[in-house]
């Protein structure tokens, strides 16, 4: 049987726009419940709320950075896969892993590998609901 349980992903970004389309893009591709919000002291608040399956989080955040919110949220039992929203791809996946990420995607002008890209990060993290 299909589960139809909505997935819970915090999106952490500045950009309201990037938020915005990103919202778009995994609304149109699953069943996604969303809790948008703009910085690392809000994301950790809502994740003690809704208890999310993923942090989408923009690393390079004012005032709290990624590395920051990821340690608030583990100190808060928060156990659930980050993903570094970047824009560029400057890095490599294993340098993200050491800052405590479950990877990255490189957000681009053409946003159509979001939703695969992400599947494929959380695919070692089966949905334990």
């Amino acid at each position: 049987m299909l589960n139809t349980e909505p997935l819970i992903a915090i999106l952490v970004h500045a950009d309201a726009a990037i938020r915005a389309t990103i919202e778009l893009l995994l609304r149109e591709r699953a069943v996604w419940q969303i809790h948008a919000v703009s910085n690392g002291g809000d994301a950790v608040r809502v994740a003690l709320a809704v208890l999310p399956q993923v942090v989408l989080l923009n690393p390079y955040l004012r005032g709290m950075d990624g590395v920051a919110t990821i340690a608030a949220l583990r100190a808060h039992r928060i156990t659930c896969p980050v993903v570094a929203l970047v824009e560029r791809d400057d890095e490599s996946q294993s340098l993200w892993q050491e800052r405590g990420f479950a990877g990255s995607i490189t957000l681009s002008a053409d946003l159509s590998h979001f939703a695969p890209q992400l599947q494929l990060l959380l695919t070692p993290h089966e949905r334990t609901r």
